[in-house]
């Protein structure tokens, strides 16, 4: 569970005086709730590891100029929302002309459209929307994102082929941008 607004300030406050103790507080408290943002607009588990790593990493860097007002996780959000923006970017810059690798591009597209529209309430749009799911579908998508279970591990669980859980991933995270898509038009 997460802590309350002000808990969260409690522990910044002690994490600007440099108690990297209380910034680990922080980063525990709050590491599920920025990978399932990051999750929500990332095509895959390495990206999404790779952001919030660099989410946390410029949070301790700039630290020094958040203002302590309950609005720390949307501040982490937004460092996470740049983070990914710079880094599909940069993907997109070296990505060879491969069947694959086009496929790739047009995923980072497409993410980095979602990121240039993402509001602040886009976390409790996708829990509503991750509500809606199948179990067996929620299931995929805890134990992929939250998890950081792999292809091959889920394929072994799920007793599946990899490309039929990649597929199912897939078809899940559409069903699931639809999902947030229609509410936003709908808020």
């Amino acid at each position: 569970m997460t802590p309350s607004s002000d808990d969260i300030d409690r522990i910044v406050a002690r994490a600007q005086t440099g108690d990297r103790d209380a910034f680990h507080e922080l980063v525990i408290a709050l590491q599920h709730e920025v990978r399932l943002f990051v999750a929500s607009r990332a095509y895959s588990l390495d990206l999404i590891e790779e952001i919030l790593q660099a989410t946390f990493v410029t949070a301790w860097e700039k630290l020094g100029t958040y203002q302590t007002r309950g609005s720390f996780l949307p501040w982490l959000k937004g460092i996470a929302k740049n983070r990914l923006r710079e880094e599909v970017r940069e993907r997109a810059r070296f990505a060879s002309h491969t069947n694959d690798s086009l496929e790739r591009v047009i995923d980072e597209a497409f993410v980095a459209h979602d990121l240039e529209s993402a509001g602040d309430d886009d976390a409790s749009r996708l829990s509503r929307c991750l509500e809606r799911l199948a179990p067996r579908s929620r299931e995929l998508i805890e134990r992929h994102y939250a998890k950081g279970l792999g292809l091959n591990q889920l394929a072994q669980q799920f007793k599946q082929t990899r490309q039929a859980i990649a597929s199912a991933l897939h078809r899940i995270r559409r069903t699931v941008r639809a999902c947030c898509d229609a509410a936003e038009e709908t808020a």
